[in-house]
């Protein structure tokens, strides 16, 4: 179902379709509020409409000021709070843009994002993601969550060929994700899985340095912790689905070897970027999410996700709550 969410964004009529479907799945106007108003100043704005995957009863009057200066805004109705994979496939399916691009509610994009995401996707690419930048640099504990989990994409980077993209936030041509049908929904969940599979079938993916975001990392270490143990759940769980019981056991078995091979990866991606001063104090941290992040996998591999995305989606919707100050702050504010 779709929302007129359009309707009383005075948008979406007598125009041309747009160019490019943004799926933000949150369940109110505040919680997507500071999203949307970096999407209102897009230079590609007008060629960009906005899907908000949420309760369509949660979306009443006027949308935040900036909205009207987009194509169009529309609400997929869904829950993204029982999941926020289920929830972005709704809103891909109700999307009318060639692409689509996932963003997040403690994601925010750089001016020129939409506009670098549109000319990439007009070369071979099936799916086209940003430069990650980390939005909260005072926290030495935001440096380590941001390596921990996109390290591969830290800023700065080299446009070129990949064979994987950070989940979230890259971009995809809709057709293809369309194609997976039922399935789609589970492979958001882990989107690694859906990028080997798309690389399997032919197709090519592609890191856009142009396009840059900005992502607000987790601070609360015990919150952090818990986040990359069901995030690992997810990929092993999603991983293994199918697999008979022996190989499911020799891969938890191998699990306590995952840290050590992704520390060494992670450490070569600071020494990249330039942020050795971070290390000394951020190690113990990057090295413990390393490891709880592994123990969710060999959860997952053993008896699969359970939960796991339902509890990962309050940490996308609600992220300034596990920010030291940032939840206080607003509130005094």
């Amino acid at each position: 179902m779709v929302a007129p969410a359009e309707a009383r964004a005075g948008q979406g009529t007598g125009k041309a379709e747009p160019e490019l479907s943004v799926i933000l799945a949150a369940d109110s106007y505040e919680i997507a509020a500071e999203t949307l108003g970096h999407l209102g100043r897009q230079t590609a704005r007008e060629r960009i409409e906005v899907v908000l995957a949420g309760p369509a009863e949660n979306f009443p009057g006027e949308p935040p000021a900036g909205c009207e200066r987009l194509h169009s805004l529309r609400v997929a109705d869904a829950d993204p709070r029982s999941s926020a994979p289920v929830a972005r496939a709704a809103g891909i399916r109700a999307a009318r843009a060639p692409v689509v691009a996932f963003s997040e509610t403690h994601c925010f994009p750089e001016p020129d994002w939409a506009e670098a995401l549109i000319a990439a996707h007009r070369g071979p690419w099936a799916a086209v993601s940003p430069e990650i930048h980390n939005e909260n640099p005072g926290s030495i504990a935001s440096w380590g969550h941001y390596f921990v989990d996109y390290a591969p994409w830290a800023a700065p980077l080299e446009s070129e060929e990949r064979t994987d993209l950070p989940g979230h936030n890259s971009s995809y041509k809709r057709e293809l994700l369309l194609a997976y049908g039922d399935r789609l929904p589970q492979l958001l969940e882990c989107e690694s899985i859906m990028h080997w599979d798309l690389r399997e079938h032919g197709h090519r993916l592609y890191t856009e340095a142009a396009a840059k975001v900005h992502h607000r990392n987790i601070t609360k270490l015990g919150s952090a912790a818990i986040e990359h143990f069901h995030n690992g759940r997810c990929f092993g769980g999603l991983r293994a689905r199918g697999w008979n019981p022996i190989r499911r056991l020799l891969y938890a078995a191998g699990s306590p070897l995952i840290p050590a091979i992704r520390l060494r990866r992670t450490l070569r991606d600071i020494r990249r970027t330039g942020h050795e001063e971070i290390l000394p104090r951020a190690l113990p941290m990057i090295v413990s999410s390393l490891i709880t992040h592994a123990l969710g996998e060999m959860t997952g591999y053993l008896i699969g996700t359970g939960g796991a995305a339902r509890e990962m989606s309050k940490y996308e919707l609600d992220r300034d709550l596990y920010v030291d100050g940032l939840a206080e702050a607003r509130a005094g504010g």
